[in-house]
């Protein structure tokens, strides 16, 4: 879990099931586990809603994977 939108309540999570090879996208989900949709990003590692939910910060690598290499 990352975070939540914040008008429609659903939880924002990073999931690699459609993604390739190392990299995430970012999914909304229901609390009672219905309604899952991607995020349109081609690849996401953390992001935030603005106060509206119009509008995302995102980054493209999540922080842990830096050390993947070593």
């Amino acid at each position: 879990m990352i975070g939540w939108h914040p008008t429609n309540g659903k939880i924002l999570f990073r999931s690699s099931r459609e993604a390739h090879s190392r990299f995430t996208r970012l999914y909304l989900i229901a609390p009672d586990g219905s309604g899952l949709e991607a995020v349109p990003l081609h690849e996401a590692g953390w992001g935030s809603f603005s106060q509206d939910g119009a509008r995302i910060a995102y980054t493209r690598v999540a922080i842990e994977d830096r050390t993947w290499k070593r």
